[in-house]
Parts: C-alpha cells; structure tokens; sequence
C-alpha cells in the first residue's frame, strides 16, 4: 500500500504506468463490488460514491472516467473490475482526508497528501 502519492500520478503496475487521479480512484472504489451491467448502473454506482465522499463532477466527467478506465482495461464490456482493475485499487491508499476532497473541488485536480485528520474511508 502508498502511504504518500500524488494525484494525478503515474503508478508503476505491473511495469505499466497507470495514470490515477483522485475521481478515478472513488470510481474503482464504487465499482469493486459491481457484479456487471449496463453504462448507466455504473455511472450511477459511481456518481453515488462521489456524492457520499462529497466529491462534485459532473455527468460528462463521469462519462470520461468510465471510458478512460474501460481503454486502460481497468474494467470489462460490462463494467466490472478487471483484475487490473483491483490491483491499481490494491496498492492505492485506503484512506482519503477531506481535505483533499476540497482541493478537488476546487481545482478539479489534486495533489494528495495522506493525513490522519477527517479520513474518509
């Protein structure tokens, strides 16, 4: 596990270098237990994850990150996690502070620093 990255970041997986940004990682996170189905569950599976961490984007961004993490093979046809999938959410940090999630909010982009202060998990 990362105790320290910087989103968005290149991870080392594999060999591969994997884009991650902080979006794309609630998206892994709300997908991890999606047993398949159609775009639209997906979307909202992932749209609730975002709204429960506070995290504010929009359909169009959603739409984005769907399809940035289905060309990385981060997800099959029916949008459940690949096992390359679950290794990228493997080696990320389990933890978020909301501190983060404001910078996100309002930069759209983030350099996150894990801290022990308001986590969210």
């Amino acid at each position: 596990m990362i105790n320290r990255i910087c989103l968005p970041s290149d991870i080392n997986l594999d060999g591969e270098n994997m884009k991650c940004g902080i979006t794309k990682y609630f998206a892994l996170r709300a997908l991890r237990n999606f047993e398949g189905g159609l775009r639209e569950d997906a979307k909202r599976i992932i749209q609730q994850e975002l709204e429960r961490v506070g995290l504010i984007r929009k359909e169009e961004s959603i739409n984005g990150i769907l399809h940035r993490m289905k060309e990385e093979g981060l997800v099959d046809p029916i949008y459940r996690l690949t096992d390359k999938g679950r290794a990228l959410l493997e080696i990320l940090p389990k933890r978020v502070s909301s501190l983060s999630i404001a910078r996100a909010n309002q930069r759209g982009k983030i350099v996150w620093v894990r801290t022990d202060i308001e986590e969210i998990e």
